[in-house]
């Protein structure tokens, strides 16, 4: 998505050949005592910051990194029946759906709902709770509990939150992208998954 239009920087690096391949890809830190907070590669991206091959799925929608996953679930429970449309984003701090599945979700984790719309869970439950996945292309992108909360002093937030979007869109935040290294390839309309390290 532009601004009035006007072609973004990257593209038009990648159309100078100031870039190798016309991709970037994202490492995000889930440490917060560590010395990176992250990572951006601009035509390509980093090996030694993932493991295991790549899983790509197709664009559908170009205004944003729109793509199909297979379904969404906690535990044993289905979320989102597939086929389901998601968005990665990295603006986006958590992940978002639309608001029923995602209150069905907070159910699912003993999630309590707070003012502002946030929910909390005990810290102590962590342990005890169900793993969130998100299927795409037959393969299961799981966070556990303590991947899917945010600590925030003594308090863990859940990293879920409701947004009716259109046509049900789901947003993989950077819940979903600092567990899964991620990369936007405009060259082959895809965004590509991998474990992160």
């Amino acid at each position: 998505i532009a601004v009035d239009q006007v072609t973004p920087w990257f593209n038009n690096a990648f159309q100078q050949g100031k870039v190798a391949q016309n991709k970037f890809s994202f490492w995000l830190s889930r440490d917060p005592s560590g010395a990176k907070g992250g990572e951006i590669v601009f035509g390509g991206d980093n090996p030694d910051r993932y493991t295991g091959p790549l899983t790509c799925v197709l664009v559908t929608r170009q205004a944003y990194w729109q793509f199909t996953t297979d379904g969404i679930s906690v535990g044993d429970t289905n979320i989102c029946q597939g086929p389901c449309q998601a968005i990665a984003d990295t603006g986006t701090s958590l992940i978002v759906g639309p608001t029923k599945q995602i209150e069905l979700l907070q159910k699912e984790i003993g999630a309590k709902k707070v003012l502002g719309g946030e929910y909390m869970i005990e810290c102590d439950r962590l342990p005890y709770l169900p793993n969130a996945t998100v299927t795409i292309k037959g393969k299961k992108f799981v966070l556990t509990p303590q991947e899917y909360t945010l600590k925030v002093g003594n308090q863990c937030l859940s990293g879920f939150a409701g947004m009716d979007l259109p046509g049900g869109l789901w947003i993989l935040g950077d819940v979903f992208i600092g567990r899964y290294y991620t990369e936007f390839d405009f060259g082959s309309n895809q965004v590509c998954f991998a474990q992160s390290l």
